[in-house]
């Protein structure tokens, strides 16, 4: 049985990290079996600039591979679009997110 709750206004002191945090601590003992945190719209390909057609997916992954429970058997989904090396300060974009 899926638990229907009312909406609840947070501060604006984090942007959504606050949020996404806030219902974890919160709901910690009774989390979903699978949550997915996203933004307000689901997101488009690729990363503008942080403007408002900006969606952060990266190739060959769409907002339903993040909608489907247990993938392949998976406990969770993550995709990596850079990485970088401190403290040399080294970083690495995939080349689609530079196209």
């Amino acid at each position: 049985e899926v638990e229907v709750q009312v909406e609840e206004r947070l501060p604006n002191v984090g942007r959504e990290s606050h949020t996404y945090l806030h219902h974890v601590v919160k709901h910690y003992d009774r989390l979903a079996e699978w949550t997915v945190f996203t933004q307000g719209a689901a997101p488009a390909w690729g990363y503008r600039g942080g403007d408002s057609s900006s969606g952060h997916l990266s190739d060959n992954v769409t907002f339903e591979d993040y909608l489907q429970a247990h993938r392949g058997g998976q406990d969770s989904f993550f995709v990596l679009s850079a990485a970088c090396s401190l403290p040399q300060g080294l970083q690495s974009t995939r080349l689609g997110l530079m196209a």
